[in-house]
């Protein structure tokens, strides 16, 4: 999912090696309460998640060591470089990025190559691995149309790939604006939802769960009529523009095993 695009750190493990990523959000991030429920369960339930994350590349102190540095840098973006990473240009925040995953690499391949190869060495076989991959980025995927997208709402902000999709024609019947339709992931890390009230969107609004929610109606080929839930975000960058669209979300997985997370209709 072009994790060399990234402009954080954050943004690169939404990225880069999704199956394992998302695996760990929804059976042990999201069941240990996530970010909510104060700093200090967010701190100690990312620290968890990479520690486990460590072990599953390998049962050593030397994956540990490299699952905690991971957590390091995402607990710093989170409380600490949030608003400074706001007010930086994008392309000092990408530089910034691979600077920190390049120095992954290279200390890991120090600890897996002890003895056998030089720190530059494997940095430098860390940088051509970066470039190629960065040299391979097209946005074009065979037909379909990919474009990033950032979404900020009360203090939270969340990156993905969308799928350009002529067959989303969603209109918020408030304000008229277009609809990008993500998944239940992303209502969980904007703003707390499961996937049950998501299931249930006229109930979920009228217990007043989260202020500012409203009802988008759609109508899928060979499905029944049915509501999503919008939401009206504080900020919506398509392509890095600002744009006004509202974002709903479906209760079901968007793209999965696919290179995207989210649908957009229209000309962008």
């Amino acid at each position: 999912n072009y994790p060399y695009i990234s402009k954080s750190v954050t943004e690169f493990w939404r990225r880069w090696h999704m199956s394992m990523t998302d695996w760990f959000r929804q059976y042990l991030y999201i069941p240990l309460g996530g970010n909510r429920g104060g700093t200090w369960k967010a701190l100690r339930n990312t620290l968890i998640v990479w520690f486990c994350t460590g072990l599953w590349h390998g049962a050593s102190w030397n994956f540990i060591i490299w699952g905690m540095y991971f957590a390091a840098w995402l607990i710093l973006e989170k409380f600490i470089l949030r608003e400074v990473l706001k007010k930086t240009p994008a392309f000092i925040k990408h530089f910034y990025s691979i600077i920190v995953v390049f120095l992954s690499m290279a200390l890991g391949g120090v600890v897996l190559l002890m003895g056998r190869s030089g720190f530059w060495e494997v940095l430098l076989s860390a940088v051509a691995l970066c470039v190629l991959c960065v040299l391979g980025f097209n946005t074009k995927n065979g037909n379909q149309i990919l474009v990033p997208v950032e979404i900020t709402h009360r203090n939270q902000t969340v990156n993905m790939m969308a799928l350009l999709d002529t067959g989303n024609t969603l209109i918020d019947p408030i304000s008229g604006y277009p609809v990008l339709v993500t998944d239940a992931c992303m209502a969980w890390e904007l703003l707390g939802l499961d996937q049950d009230a998501l299931k249930s969107p006229v109930e979920t609004i009228s217990r007043g769960i989260y202020k500012g929610l409203r009802l988008i109606p759609y109508c899928s080929i060979g499905q029944p009529t049915g509501m999503l839930l919008g939401l009206k975000v504080d900020k919506l960058r398509i392509n890095g523009e600002e744009t006004h669209r509202i974002v709903a979300f479906a209760p079901q997985r968007i793209g999965q095993g696919k290179d995207y997370e989210a649908l957009i209709g229209g000309s962008v």
